[in-house]
């Protein structure tokens, strides 16, 4: 953890205030929820709210089962990480920052696919540019919870000649669509 050198008081309504520049830096905005951990060293950590972390085990249950039904890699991400992945042996893509195709589906709210992503305006990898990126197919589907994206369902496969049928991509939409009925705010 690292000291920032403001000091701030609770209110008589046991409010405090976070500057604004962490939470420009941390990008927290205005109703966004914010989890209270406390530690057993007395230290109270927030954490931004991700109900699609919240619901982890259920991602994770999720994205086995779409792994058995497509026989493809899947990763379910909420709006800032990777926190479920099925059918990798990489684990270290677990808790990976978002970027690529698949941050920009978060960011913009829309499905994207491989097919399409050669002429968009995003990076056309499915997770950046890493070593373990390698993703010639991929389909990414947001989690849209009352007008928010919450996170994203993704399929992605190594094999260019493994084609994503419309069946993977109905699957994809699913599973993301009964992970929208389970989180909340």
């Amino acid at each position: 953890m690292k000291a920032v050198g403001i000091v701030r008081k609770i209110d008589d309504l046991g409010r405090v205030v976070i500057p604004k520049e962490i939470r420009r830096s941390m990008d927290i905005r205005d109703g966004e929820p914010l989890e209270i951990y406390t530690e057993e060293d007395g230290q109270i950590v927030l954490q931004k709210y991700s109900p699609v972390r919240a619901r982890q085990q259920l991602a994770q249950q999720l994205a086995k089962a779409l792994h058995s039904v497509t026989g493809r890699i899947v990763l379910v991400a909420d709006s800032n990480r990777v926190v479920a992945v099925s059918g990798e042996e990489n684990t270290d893509m677990l808790q990976r920052p978002l970027q690529g195709a698949l941050s920009y589906c978060v960011q913009e709210g829309e499905s994207i696919n491989s097919a399409e992503a050669a002429s968009s305006e995003y990076d056309s990898s499915l997770l950046g540019q890493g070593e373990h990126d390698s993703y010639p197919l991929f389909y990414a589907t947001p989690i849209i919870v009352q007008d928010q994206v919450v996170g994203a369902v993704a399929l992605a496969d190594r094999d260019p000649d493994r084609l994503l049928h419309s069946d993977d991509i109905a699957a994809c939409r699913t599973t993301s669509a009964s992970l929208k009925r389970v989180v909340d705010f």
